[in-house]
Protein backbone atom coordinates (compact mmCIF):
# COMPACT_ATOMS: atom_id res chain seq x y z
CA UNK A 1 0.00 0.00 0.00
CA UNK A 2 1.53 3.52 -0.96
CA UNK A 3 2.00 6.28 1.64
CA UNK A 4 -1.09 8.08 0.54
CA UNK A 5 -3.61 4.73 0.28
CA UNK A 6 -2.02 4.84 3.64
CA UNK A 7 -2.98 8.12 4.66
CA UNK A 8 -6.61 8.02 3.24
CA UNK A 9 -7.28 5.04 5.26
CA UNK A 10 -6.06 6.67 8.37
CA UNK A 11 -8.62 9.72 7.76
CA UNK A 12 -11.67 7.81 6.64
CA UNK A 13 -10.90 6.03 10.14
CA UNK A 14 -10.36 9.10 12.17
CA UNK A 15 -12.73 10.21 14.66
CA UNK A 16 -13.34 14.06 14.77
CA UNK A 17 -12.77 15.61 18.26
CA UNK A 18 -12.59 19.55 17.39
CA UNK A 19 -13.78 21.31 14.44
CA UNK A 20 -12.26 24.47 13.02
CA UNK A 21 -14.42 26.70 14.69
CA UNK A 22 -14.22 25.60 18.11
CA UNK A 23 -10.19 25.39 17.59
CA UNK A 24 -10.13 29.17 16.44
CA UNK A 25 -12.29 30.44 19.19
CA UNK A 26 -10.53 28.35 21.90
CA UNK A 27 -7.13 29.67 20.66
CA UNK A 28 -8.84 33.54 20.98
CA UNK A 29 -10.09 32.46 24.51
CA UNK A 30 -6.23 31.61 25.61
CA UNK A 31 -4.75 34.69 23.62
CA UNK A 32 -7.12 36.25 25.89
CA UNK A 33 -6.22 34.85 29.03
CA UNK A 34 -2.73 35.41 28.39
CA UNK A 35 -3.23 39.34 27.33
CA UNK A 36 -4.97 39.64 31.22
CA UNK A 37 -2.04 37.70 32.96
CA UNK A 38 0.84 39.23 31.37
CA UNK A 39 -0.32 42.61 30.81
CA UNK A 40 2.52 45.35 30.69
CA UNK A 41 5.26 42.14 29.77
CA UNK A 42 7.76 42.00 27.01
CA UNK A 43 7.94 38.29 26.02
CA UNK A 44 9.68 35.46 24.07
CA UNK A 45 6.90 33.95 21.90
CA UNK A 46 8.83 30.97 21.43
CA UNK A 47 7.63 27.98 19.15
CA UNK A 48 7.77 24.17 19.40
CA UNK A 49 8.38 23.75 15.51
CA UNK A 50 6.92 21.74 13.68
CA UNK A 51 3.63 21.16 15.00
CA UNK A 52 3.57 24.37 17.44
CA UNK A 53 3.20 26.46 14.43
CA UNK A 54 -0.20 26.04 13.75
CA UNK A 55 -1.05 27.64 17.17
CA UNK A 56 1.86 29.88 17.81
CA UNK A 57 0.46 32.10 14.54
CA UNK A 58 -3.22 32.97 15.56
CA UNK A 59 -1.71 33.39 19.07
CA UNK A 60 0.82 35.70 18.28
CA UNK A 61 -1.89 37.71 16.31
CA UNK A 62 -4.26 37.87 19.03
CA UNK A 63 -2.06 38.53 21.30
CA UNK A 64 -2.07 42.34 22.76
CA UNK A 65 1.25 42.02 24.63
CA UNK A 66 4.59 43.10 22.86
CA UNK A 67 6.49 40.10 21.71
CA UNK A 68 9.11 38.79 19.69
CA UNK A 69 8.42 35.45 17.86
CA UNK A 70 10.88 33.35 17.66
CA UNK A 71 11.44 29.19 17.05
CA UNK A 72 13.01 26.52 18.00
CA UNK A 73 12.92 23.00 17.07
CA UNK A 74 12.90 19.94 19.64
CA UNK A 75 11.23 16.33 19.36
CA UNK A 76 11.23 13.20 21.03
CA UNK A 77 9.34 11.55 17.99
CA UNK A 78 11.17 11.60 14.62
CA UNK A 79 8.68 11.28 12.58
CA UNK A 80 7.13 8.11 14.77
CA UNK A 81 4.80 7.32 16.92
CA UNK A 82 6.78 6.91 20.11
CA UNK A 83 10.04 8.65 20.92
CA UNK A 84 12.86 8.94 23.33
CA UNK A 85 14.81 11.75 25.21
CA UNK A 86 13.85 15.16 23.00
CA UNK A 87 16.22 16.21 20.96
CA UNK A 88 16.83 20.35 20.69
CA UNK A 89 18.49 21.83 17.91
CA UNK A 90 21.14 24.55 18.79
CA UNK A 91 19.63 27.92 19.44
CA UNK A 92 21.12 31.32 19.21
CA UNK A 93 17.86 32.83 21.20
CA UNK A 94 18.79 35.15 23.93
CA UNK A 95 16.64 34.26 27.10
CA UNK A 96 18.50 36.22 29.90
CA UNK A 97 16.20 37.45 32.13
CA UNK A 98 12.98 37.18 29.50
CA UNK A 99 9.80 36.05 29.75
CA UNK A 100 9.42 32.76 27.65
CA UNK A 101 6.07 31.71 26.58
CA UNK A 102 6.64 28.18 24.96
CA UNK A 103 3.93 27.57 22.26
CA UNK A 104 3.33 23.53 20.84
CA UNK A 105 0.52 21.49 19.56
CA UNK A 106 -0.08 19.25 22.28
CA UNK A 107 0.86 17.78 26.02
CA UNK A 108 0.65 14.77 26.46
CA UNK A 109 3.64 12.89 28.49
CA UNK A 110 4.98 16.25 29.07
CA UNK A 111 8.77 15.69 27.92
CA UNK A 112 9.55 17.93 25.46
CA UNK A 113 8.17 20.79 27.40
CA UNK A 114 10.03 20.03 30.03
CA UNK A 115 13.21 19.39 28.29
CA UNK A 116 12.69 22.87 26.41
CA UNK A 117 11.17 25.11 29.29
CA UNK A 118 14.66 23.62 31.11
CA UNK A 119 16.63 24.87 28.21
CA UNK A 120 15.17 28.42 28.37
CA UNK A 121 16.01 28.77 32.41
CA UNK A 122 19.39 27.25 31.73
CA UNK A 123 20.20 29.98 29.41
CA UNK A 124 18.89 32.82 31.70
CA UNK A 125 15.12 33.12 31.22
CA UNK A 126 13.38 34.61 34.22
CA UNK A 127 10.30 32.90 33.77
CA UNK A 128 9.12 30.15 31.42
CA UNK A 129 5.45 29.71 30.93
CA UNK A 130 3.77 26.94 28.52
CA UNK A 131 0.71 27.53 26.21
CA UNK A 132 -0.80 24.21 24.08
CA UNK A 133 -3.49 23.54 21.79
CA UNK A 134 -4.00 20.41 23.12
CA UNK A 135 -3.93 19.15 26.92
CA UNK A 136 -3.78 15.52 26.68
CA UNK A 137 -4.20 14.35 29.95
CA UNK A 138 -4.32 10.19 29.37
CA UNK A 139 -0.89 9.65 29.77
CA UNK A 140 0.33 12.20 31.60
CA UNK A 141 2.23 10.75 35.22
CA UNK A 142 1.46 12.79 38.08
CA UNK A 143 4.53 15.02 38.75
CA UNK A 144 4.15 16.06 35.56
CA UNK A 145 2.48 20.10 35.74
CA UNK A 146 -0.22 20.98 33.22
CA UNK A 147 0.84 23.84 30.88
CA UNK A 148 -0.30 27.35 32.19
CA UNK A 149 -2.61 27.60 29.41
CA UNK A 150 -4.31 25.60 27.00
CA UNK A 151 -6.95 25.75 24.58
CA UNK A 152 -8.46 22.08 24.58
CA UNK A 153 -8.78 19.04 26.80
CA UNK A 154 -9.14 15.92 26.09
CA UNK A 155 -8.51 12.50 28.20
CA UNK A 156 -8.78 9.99 24.77
CA UNK A 157 -6.28 7.02 24.89
CA UNK A 158 -6.11 7.22 20.74
CA UNK A 159 -3.64 9.38 18.39
CA UNK A 160 -4.40 12.33 17.73
CA UNK A 161 -3.90 14.60 14.47
CA UNK A 162 -4.83 17.54 12.71
CA UNK A 163 -3.80 21.02 13.32
CA UNK A 164 -0.51 20.60 13.71
CA UNK A 165 -0.56 17.39 15.04
CA UNK A 166 0.83 14.78 13.11
CA UNK A 167 0.81 11.07 12.24
CA UNK A 168 4.53 10.33 10.78
CA UNK A 169 4.88 13.78 9.86
CA UNK A 170 1.75 14.24 7.85
CA UNK A 171 -1.87 15.36 8.36
CA UNK A 172 -0.40 18.47 10.24
CA UNK A 173 -2.63 20.65 7.47
CA UNK A 174 -6.20 19.79 8.74
CA UNK A 175 -8.13 21.98 9.88
CA UNK A 176 -9.75 19.72 12.17
CA UNK A 177 -8.66 17.31 15.34
CA UNK A 178 -9.19 13.96 14.94
CA UNK A 179 -8.62 10.55 16.88
CA UNK A 180 -7.35 7.31 15.70
CA UNK A 181 -6.78 4.25 17.78
CA UNK A 182 -3.00 3.61 18.28
CA UNK A 183 -3.01 -0.49 17.07
CA UNK A 184 -4.92 0.78 13.97
CA UNK A 185 -2.31 3.76 13.12
CA UNK A 186 0.44 0.49 13.69
CA UNK A 187 -1.12 -1.30 11.55
CA UNK A 188 -1.55 0.92 8.66
CA UNK A 189 1.51 2.95 8.72
CA UNK A 190 3.01 -0.43 9.34
CA UNK A 191 6.47 -0.65 7.38
CA UNK A 192 5.78 -4.31 6.30
CA UNK A 193 3.58 -2.69 3.65
CA UNK A 194 5.49 -1.12 0.94
CA UNK A 195 5.19 2.93 0.68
Amino acid sequence: MHIQQKLTLIQNCGKMLFDETAIQKSILTMANQINQDLKGETIILLCILNGGLYTAYPLSRALKIHHQLECIKASRYQNNTSGAAPIIEHSTINFQNKTVLLVDDCIDQGVTLQAISQHCQDQGASKVLTAVLLNKTHLRPKNVPSPNYYSLISDTQHFVYGHGLDIHGYLRNLPNIFSIPGPMVHKIMSPATKT
